[in-house]
């Protein structure tokens, strides 16, 4: 959780559709392709283009913060996090959902640093940053649950919000304000200052998602859990996981080995050029994925795609006649353009389909598109 943000900052200038049209733009990071997604806006919202002016006039280019905030005001001198500082809790119930948060904040900030930043509670010093679970009266009527005010004054920081998910997004933005080598995994000189600001925020889209896709290519655990740290960093609350498709299952479901030990075997390219070897997460790895998620305010939708896009589906279970799970025939579920059905592992569409007539189609829909694996 102490990497920088990187990921969007490639968006700064990206427009978005006209009224009710999905704004899509592509990105790449460490090999992965992912879609950021949202209503007309949100793309151009989240980072600080032409589309959002007014978020964005309010806000000093200098700072540069992404997505712009609602509101920045710069004042004169710097607030320096040094060797002594702590990150300081209000005692009281409150401090319940602040201590976690703080935690976060001081594992951000540690290995750059190499400061202990201890974690209290109690009444703050000069140097140290200050978590609040408050009320900021800056913050109007309805933008209350993921909003936030930050204030750096010369000898305080003070981060206070509604809601925990606030004041994890206001940690977001003070990491920006750090001079950029805080990202470091090992200790840096400094030194560590921000600007002397009073920032109010808040999301312009309750629903700010990004899609990757495993399906097509298969991502290891890991890698998710390095990309959600990232998107985090720029306060994305939705994760949608495309995890079926015609190349790739990508989840073990009970009831239907098959759908992992056949259809997570490969990916786009097997059999030929860009070899990928696939695989699938267990019922554990996903549910891993999610509480790892869950912890930076993510929430992931995972989706099954059909009727169409499910040649993976079709081929594990075709010949699955010996699945009690299975009511009728299991050639049944087969309404593509190809009988028997093959492998395409190309990026070939529009050859398979579901038949949503049958029986079994539902019954292996209906252990799939649950909300986890069993």
């Amino acid at each position: 959780m102490s990497r920088k943000p990187h990921l969007l900052a490639m968006l700064a200038s990206g427009g978005t559709g006209s009224r009710g049209r999905l704004a899509i733009r592509c990105a790449w990071s460490a090999g992965l392709a992912v879609l950021v997604i949202g209503i007309p806006g949100a793309v151009a919202g989240l980072a600080g283009g032409a589309a959002a002016a007014p978020r964005a006039v309010a806000a000093r280019p200098t700072l540069g913060i992404v997505p712009a905030p609602v509101s920045a005001k710069v004042g004169r001198g710097r607030f320096t996090l040094t060797g002594r500082s702590r990150i300081v809790a209000a005692p009281g119930a409150a401090a319940a959902a602040e201590l976690p948060v703080a935690a976060d904040l001081a594992a951000y900030l540690r290995p750059a640093t190499g400061y202990r930043l201890p974690v209290v509670t109690g009444t703050a010093r000069p140097g140290d940053i200050v978590m609040k679970i408050g009320d900021p009266a800056a913050l109007p009527r309805g933008h209350r649950a993921e909003g936030y005010r930050l204030e750096t004054r010369t000898s305080l920081a003070i981060i206070e919000a509604p809601t925990a998910h606030g004041l994890y997004d206001g940690i977001q933005t003070f990491r920006q304000l750090l001079p950029p080598w805080i990202s470091s995994r090992t200790v840096r000189p400094g030194p560590w200052t921000t600007p002397v600001v009073t920032i109010t925020d808040y999301p312009r889209c309750s629903y700010r998602g990004l899609l990757l896709d495993i399906a097509r290519h298969f991502e290891p655990v890991s890698a998710v859990e390095q990309l959600i740290s990232q998107i985090a960093a720029y306060k994305i609350d939705v994760l949608h996981l495309h995890v079926s498709d015609d190349q790739g299952f990508r989840l073990a479901i009970k009831g239907f080995p098959r759908l992992a030990a056949i259809g997570g075997r490969a990916s786009v390219g097997t059999g030929g050029r860009l070899a990928d070897a696939g695989g699938f997460w267990t019922p554990a790895q996903y549910e891993a994925v999610v509480a790892d998620a869950a912890a930076h305010f993510i929430t992931v939708i995972p989706e099954i795609d059909s009727p169409g896009h499910s040649n993976a589906i079709i081929m594990s279970e075709y010949n699955d006649a010996a699945n009690p799970a299975l009511p009728v025939n299991p050639h049944s579920i087969n309404c593509g353009a190809y009988n028997p059905p093959r492998w395409d592992y190309t990026e070939d569409v529009g050859y398979s389909a579901l038949c949503p007539g049958s029986r079994d189609t539902w019954a292996i829909m209906g252990r799939s598109s649950a909300r986890s694996p069993p």
